[in-house]
Order: C-alpha cells, then structure tokens, then sequence
C-alpha cells in the first residue's frame, strides 16, 4: 500500500528535504556568528565578577585589620620573618584559616565578634574565582606600611624582578584569571585580577 502526501487547496502540507536542509543551514550559521559573541560576554562577566570578589575579600580584610589592628592569619607570629614584608596565602590549608575567621563571629581570632565576609565557601571552606582557582591573599604581616607583593615584570629584556614596587595596604588579593597562571605584575600579557590598581 502506498500513501500520498495529504494535499489541501492544490498543495503539499510538509517540507521538503532541501527546505529543511536550508533552515538548518540558517540556524547554524546564526549559532557560528553569536557564538564568540556570547564566549566574549561570558568572559567579560567572568572577569567582572572576579574583580568584585578580589576587591570584596580585601576590604573583608582591611576591615578587620581596622577594627583588631591584626591580620586575620591563625598564628601571626609564625608569619613576622618575610624579607618582603607580606606573605602569601593560596594553598587550601592556609585560606580556609584565614577565610574561618572572616566569617565566623564566634572565632577565637575575631575579638569583635563581626562577620567580616559574607560570601559562600566551598566544601574546603575557600572561596574560588569563576575559573575554579582559590584566590590568592597577600597580608603585610610586618605591619610595615608597604609591601612588595610579588615579582613585578620590566619591559627591559623582559624580566621578572622581586621588589620593584610596593603597595601601601595591608593586603592584596589576586586571582590568577582566566589562564589560572600568576603572572609577574605589569607583565603586557597578564590576566591577573588584583585588588588594587
């Protein structure tokens, strides 16, 4: 038994093959030119939420350090020794520490009882940026009044020199960026998001 295409006023109802092959042409060409519009918006909101949150877990921090005249690090004078007046915090064990005493009023290292941090931890008890990495904190924990944070990058042979600025701020928060590398500060091709300009 063979069937015929149901025909209404003297036309066939249905696409043909070659109509369909058109449309679907049509979507994909639409998908192959929004797509790195979209990828470019979504790395742009990527970046824009990490720079709040840089700048959110370091004002958490001045903020304590304001009202304690302290550092929120567990045991501050295992940390007096730094030749560059700071030291960095990005493994798990150390941030969570840190991050304990932002958020928990209760900590025996929180003497005013605030909740400094309102933003939520992972399983880890850390706080990761968009692209999965724990951000990095630099404490002035010599209470010096500058630090040099990092090596920064010269434009003269293109080095990485230790020491080259300093910053005046009790701390630094960075995240890696998209790339997940931590790049010498001013390096041209860094995508570091730092909490201070």
């Amino acid at each position: 038994m063979t069937t015929t295409p149901q025909i209404r006023n003297g036309r066939r109802l249905g696409f043909t093959l070659v109509e369909l092959m058109t449309v679907v042409g049509i979507i994909i060409l639409l998908v192959g030119l929004l797509f790195p519009a979209i990828v470019g918006v979504i790395r742009r909101a990527e970046v824009s939420r990490a720079q709040g949150e840089v700048e959110t877990i370091a004002g958490a921090v001045r903020a304590y350090f304001y009202d304690t005249r302290s550092l929120p690090v567990p045991d501050e004078s295992h940390h007096r020794n730094s030749t560059w007046n700071g030291r960095w915090y990005h493994a798990t064990e150390h941030l969570a520490p840190i991050y304990a005493i932002l958020t928990n009023p209760q900590h025996p290292r929180n003497p005013a009882g605030r909740v400094y941090l309102e933003m939520p931890l992972n399983d880890d008890g850390i706080i990761l940026d968009p692209w999965g990495n724990p951000y990095g904190i630099t404490m002035n924990t010599t209470y010096s009044g500058s630090m040099t944070p990092w090596e920064t990058f010269t434009s003269q042979g293109g080095g990485h020199h230790a020491g080259r600025y300093s910053v005046r701020t009790p701390v630094v928060v960075r995240s890696s960026g998209p790339n997940g590398v931590s790049e010498p500060y001013g390096n041209p091709a860094a995508d570091d998001i730092l909490s201070f300009k």
